[in-house]
């Protein structure tokens, strides 16, 4: 399982996902997925704190996505 965190950057801050343990083919899911992030109609994610984001377009045309992981090493 590798271990992975959304990072949303853009004008009004950084904002970091709750971690997800993923394999290797959920993760190719979601990077296929993110590729198409600034076409989509908005974004949301839940965050690291307990909180339900919900990112508007215009929003996420000006945001960067990042996925940063770690793989268990249990």
């Amino acid at each position: 399982m590798i271990d992975i965190q959304i990072h949303i950057k853009n004008n009004f801050g950084e904002f970091i996902g709750e971690k997800l343990s993923l394999d290797e083919d959920g993760l190719k899911l979601l990077t296929q997925k993110s590729s198409k992030f600034f076409n989509d109609d908005g974004f949301e994610m839940w965050t690291e704190d307990g909180c339900f984001m919900v990112f508007p377009p215009e929003i996420i045309k000006q945001s960067i996505l990042i996925i940063k992981k770690s793989k268990d090493e249990n």
